[in-house]
């Protein structure tokens, strides 16, 4: 079959939306048991929530944990929110597509073949959904981001800092809140570095 890489795929995927939730799983990563019905059950509780993320681990090809990512506190965020963290952050703060769990009520209010760039496509798609209602974050490590020589992301890890130095300032027009997110992205890339050269070398 034909590659037709992380965008299209991403589209496509959400082509085939179908049910009340959905979640989409990059092949290399991990759910917990409890993953699905824990995010389920705030859904269900909660109808003014569309999207609720958990922490993250990193793990290596051995499935071995390297880094647990706790992003934020347990409770609710709405969009504004979640866009000055992330300029803050100076990267995606909720995480990665396994990282959280979507109402699909909404999906046939956004334009589904608009993500074009294969970096934040995720982070674009959470920001549609969140127009409609706020974010739940759980404060559990319900899913696990695989990391190896040949993960999309250390491969490409170059292009992605040219990108995010583009596309998370341009959120704000606020010059200081700009100056501060360029500085944390260049600290969150160094640590990546070190990360992925840890990775390479001893595990």
């Amino acid at each position: 079959e034909k590659n037709i890489g992380m965008s299209n795929n991403f589209n496509k995927c959400l082509n085939y939306v179908k049910g009340k939730y959905f979640k989409i799983l990059p092949a290399d990563d991990i759910l917990e048991e409890n993953s699905i019905s824990s995010m389920v059950k705030i859904m269900e509780e909660n109808n003014n929530i569309t999207i609720t993320s958990s922490n993250r681990k990193i793990i290596n090809s051995n499935s071995k944990v390297i880094l647990k990512i706790k992003s934020m506190k347990q409770g609710i965020y709405s969009k504004e929110e979640i866009i000055k963290k992330s300029l803050i952050n100076g990267s995606n703060i909720v995480g990665e597509p396994g990282a959280v769990l979507i109402r699909s009520e909404f999906i046939d209010k956004i334009n589904l073949n608009r993500y074009e760039t294969d970096y934040f496509i995720d982070f674009n798609l959470y920001l549609e959904f969140l127009t409609f209602g706020d974010l739940f974050h759980l404060d559990d490590f319900l899913y696990s981001f695989r990391i190896w020589n040949n993960s999309y992301s250390v491969i490409h890890k170059n292009k992605q800092l040219n990108l995010t130095l583009s596309y998370f300032p341009s959120l704000t027009e606020n010059k200081i809140m700009k100056l501060i997110c360029i500085i944390n992205i260049y600290k969150k890339v160094y640590l990546k570095q070190i990360l992925y050269l840890f990775v390479n070398k001893f595990m």
